[in-house]
């Protein structure tokens, strides 16, 4: 796999310099870049956290609940969720420690299925996951900071939640065009307070415990309603959505210092960590609310601690909510413009895209672009975080059952692979089934949703064709446009081509 990949590589380079002109083929050679080993397991560890504790712990609770008979159903899907992200992260760890490129999801796709399916994983991720992934989460920010203040189903309120969506947007994205360590040491410190934040909703709980609230307790598994099923599967969207990063995580590998040892020694501490933190948030939660209670609001953290410590001790959950989510959001920024960078080096984005900041080592045109593409998503919807959620959870789940099918077909293909870290063979298999259930049965509780998600992915391929295997059909001054247009870019903007060296492997 190791030459194979290397051979794809030398023909990606020679793509590129058949495709420009003398001169841009010599500035192209001596602009040339790598990406900087910056992130250890302390740094990683923070990115895991900062990914999985975000808007869902916020967002997800009253979902669930709204989707489950009772609240020990709830429980049981946060649970059976949280395990089923770290078994699909341990297998992701296997194709990253293996394939060792950056690009997670997607390289392991185009490495194991073709050209074609890579091109529509990566469609599918620039255009849906990425997107929407980021702005549930900004939308969230923008939920519980408005909804302190004013009505956020008003005209108004929507457009005020809009707003703070997009600005904190833009935050993010400045933090991590700036440089990788800034970017390491912000989300260090926004870690550390997105735990605190859950610290405080659990010892509010406690409190609520220990001064007689046990009446929720014993209603836990009392249901006036059967299982639905169909409803069962967007409860566990909801859950997964908020245990979602784990699959974007091997994205920095080429950024790891230690890959082998770094990577699935976070996902094996920050993972369960994150499921703890969960549960017992939601226990917190029925300390003060009932089924009933949680299912029905959307900002289930504020009128915990309205009825717990009263309104006005409510004013603070806004702002610990707000940080929380910014810490996902910008660990989730890090982690999605490396995707795309790797598409980019790959031949199947525009070359662009896979420029990265000399000193820096940043990728500021991907962090750029990606930036418009969640302005889109976040001005253009008004249906609300859920039908976010539901586009977001159907493609990416499409994307992680490709993706785990690639261990078992690369354990077939290619049996002599390297594979320092491996997981039972179980483990991929029974993911799959996982995966192929997520895919189909929301079809019956959000057809529309589903089928929007189904027919962008399946646009991809005419654009494939047209885009990729049709690019030498270019006319001779569309070329050298391009190459006037990629050369000014370079120049203008102090960036350099990333590639993706021997040594590195």
């Amino acid at each position: 796999m190791e030459l194979e990949a290397s051979g794809k590589h030398s023909e990606r380079s020679t793509l590129i310099n058949s495709s420009i002109s003398n001169n841009s083929t010599s500035y192209l050679n001596s602009n040339q870049e790598i990406l900087r080993r910056s992130v250890g397991y302390p740094q990683l560890f923070s990115y895991v956290v900062g990914i999985l504790i975000g808007s869902g712990v916020y967002v997800s609770p009253g979902l669930v609940a709204k989707y489950s008979s009772n609240m020990g159903t709830a429980l049981i899907i946060w649970t059976i969720s949280g395990f089923i992200c770290l078994f699909g992260a341990l297998c992701f760890c296997e194709l990253a420690i293996s394939l060792k490129k950056t690009g997670a999801c997607y390289i392991y796709i185009k490495e194991t299925f073709g050209d074609l399916a890579g091109f529509m994983t990566m469609w599918t991720i620039v255009l849906i996951v990425n997107p929407a992934g980021l702005s549930v989460v900004a939308v969230a920010i923008g939920e519980h900071a408005v909804g302190a203040v004013t009505d956020i189903t008003s005209s108004a309120g929507a457009w005020l939640v809009k707003g703070v969506a997009v600005l904190c947007l833009l935050v993010a994205f400045s933090i991590n065009i700036v440089s990788t360590s800034f970017t390491n040491k912000t989300q260090g410190f926004f870690s550390l307070l997105q735990i605190l934040g859950l610290l405080f909703f659990i010892c509010v709980g406690v409190w609520k415990v220990s001064t007689g609230g046990l009446e929720n307790y014993s209603l836990m598994f009392t249901s006036n309603r059967s299982i639905d099923f169909t409803a069962v599967s967007v409860a566990f969207y909801s859950a997964l959505w908020s245990y979602d990063g784990w699959g974007i995580i091997p994205s920095i590998s080429e950024e790891m210092t230690n890959l082998r040892r770094d990577l699935w020694l976070a996902i094996v501490t920050g993972i369960p960590f994150v499921i703890f933190c969960y549960i017992l948030v939601n226990l917190a939660f029925l300390a003060a609310l009932s089924h009933t209670e949680i299912a029905s609001s959307p900002i289930v953290a504020s009128n915990f601690i309205a009825k717990s410590l009263g309104p006005k001790a409510a004013l603070i959950v806004p702002i610990i909510v707000a940080v929380t989510c910014f810490g996902c959001l910008n660990a989730t920024c890090f982690f999605t413009s490396r995707n795309i960078l790797s598409a980019a080096r790959e031949g199947h984005l525009p070359e662009p895209l896979c420029y990265i900041h000399k000193e820096k080592r940043t990728p500021v045109v991907a962090l750029i672009v990606l930036f418009l593409l969640c302005l889109v998503w976040v001005l253009s919807l008004g249906s609300g975080t859920g039908a976010l959620i539901t586009y977001f959870s159907f493609a990416v789940w499409v994307i992680y059952g490709l993706s785990l099918s690639a261990i078992i077909v690369l354990r077939i293909r290619q049996p002599d692979l390297p594979r320092p870290f491996k997981v039972w063979i179980i483990n991929p298999i029974i993911m799959c089934i996982i995966s192929v259930y997520l895919v189909v049965a929301p079809f019956f509780k959000s057809p529309i949703e589903c089928s929007i998600c189904l027919v962008t992915l399946l646009l991809s391929i005419p654009v494939y064709f047209v885009t990729v295997r049709g690019v030498g059909c270019l006319p001779p001054s569309l070329k050298m446009f391009k190459e006037l247009v990629y050369n000014f870019i370079l120049q203008k903007l102090n960036l350099a081509l990333c590639v993706y060296m021997e040594e590195d492997k």
